[in-house]
């Protein structure tokens, strides 16, 4: 999504009606291979926590962590993050 944030313009939808589970999708339309299948849009799921994630991540691929210490020190849940981030980037490209 952030890489193709156009398509997630919801002043431009197409569907305009598959917002939330209130009006789901009748088949998993939103797709991010090994990370999530929706019958919903995606756009809603994105957080600030998700946005400063994104931003981390090219601190990550210096090697500049956000705790001191190295990528051990890390949470489990900052470097799954950035693997999921990662993987993404890597099918981008």
């Amino acid at each position: 999504m952030y890489s193709n944030a156009d398509q997630f313009d919801c002043n431009h939808c197409t569907w305009g009606r598959h917002c939330d589970k209130n009006n789901p999708a009748p088949i998993k339309q939103w797709v991010i291979d090994d990370v999530i299948e929706s019958d919903t849009c995606l756009k809603p799921m994105i957080t600030h926590q998700s946005n400063e994630l994104i931003s981390l991540y090219s601190h990550f691929q210096k090697n500049r962590f956000p705790l001191s210490g190295g990528l051990l020190d890390q949470p489990e849940s900052f470097i799954r993050a950035m693997n999921i981030i990662e993987k993404a980037e890597q099918k981008n490209e």
